[in-house]
């Protein structure tokens, strides 16, 4: 099938003829490959998504491409009059960038999209075109045209640099360190599960066109995942070997979540992905390890919808009065 370049977005142009400069000769945009408004197709390819990330070669974010203008825009801005500062014991003079990369990027409206997160975290590497620079980010470092080979993890311990970094693909070291070697002690484990709510975390703040695809725009992050715990199983965003910590998810109280749910007839209340809002976790910090569930069953087929029966022992207490932070 020949399609016309003319007839494509400036969006799509400016990504064939990136492609082109880059040497590539193949290019896959989800828009083009998935025939729209066929929802079996859809269904097939959503599924497959993730691999096509995962095994590509470079993804190319445009993160403030413009409808009529594209992305590689011509006029951009070159700061020249940056502040310096000069080191009189060894002569020499450092030019500052006031700029903060991580926020410049994260910041970026493409971000803010639910179904992005996973090529985002999937990617092996990715060429992000900002407003006046690009991006250059891999697992190993992450660099733009102010900064070409990268910087340190110093300068991110202020908040905002922070709070940008978390938001990239390098915060989740965890998640990269245990998809190529499985958790063997149980620090480990706890580890990984918990930068699996920090993705949740992240995920469930950001915006989706249909509410139906809650569950199917993370399903190539958790199958990643699953590989890291073999025996485990996933069950609605939440993983069944720590789901004593994966249900004590929490929506904002000012959060306004629907009564009725006709899109997500499918998925049980007991999920995060049961509404559309966003969510945190407090497991690391309500639960202490010890062992609390001593079986879990799980029935996808049961009329009233999918049910989770949790068999536990319980045990009566007191609070004590007169200690007001203990109990008897």
């Amino acid at each position: 099938m020949d399609i016309p370049l003319s007839s494509l977005s400036a969006n799509f142009q400016h990504a064939i003829l990136a492609t082109a400069e880059l040497g590539f000769s193949y290019l896959w945009i989800d828009s083009l490959c998935i025939i729209q408004g066929n929802r079996e197709d859809w269904q097939r390819e959503a599924r497959r998504m993730g691999d096509v990330y995962r095994h590509s070669t470079c993804n190319l974010s445009a993160a403030y491409a413009d409808p009529t203008r594209g992305f590689l825009f011509e006029d951009q801005s070159r700061d020249v009059n940056l502040p310096s500062v000069h080191n009189p014991k060894n002569g020499r003079t450092y030019i500052l960038s006031e700029k903060t990369p991580w926020l410049h990027i994260w910041n970026a409206p493409l971000f803010e999209r639910a179904w992005v997160f996973q090529e985002q975290i999937l990617a092996p590497r990715a060429l992000h075109f900002g407003q006046d620079q690009m991006f250059w980010e891999c697992k190993a470092r992450f660099a733009n045209e102010v900064w070409p080979t990268g910087w340190s993890d110093e300068p991110r311990k202020p908040f905002g640099w922070a709070w940008g970094y978390s938001r990239s693909r390098a915060g989740y070291q965890p998640f990269w360190q245990f998809s190529v070697q499985r958790p063997r002690t149980s620090k480990e484990k706890q580890s990984l599960f918990m930068t699996w709510y920090l993705i949740v975390t992240n995920y469930s703040h950001r915006k989706l066109t249909f509410a139906s695809d809650r569950v199917p725009a993370i399903e190539g992050i958790a199958s990643e995942f699953s590989e890291c715990f073999p025996d485990d199983q996933y069950l609605f965003g939440l993983w069944k070997l720590d789901l004593h910590r994966g249900l004590l998810w929490a929506a904002p109280k000012s959060a306004e979540t629907p009564r009725d749910r006709p899109h997500w007839d499918k998925v049980p209340s007991w999920s995060w992905a049961s509404i559309d809002v966003p969510v945190g976790f407090e497991g690391d910090r309500l639960f202490q390890d010890g062992k609390s569930l001593s079986h879990i069953e799980y029935d996808h087929e049961c009329e009233q919808g999918p049910s989770l029966r949790i068999k536990r022992k319980t045990t009566e207490i007191q609070r004590d009065q007169a200690r007001s932070f203990g109990l008897s």
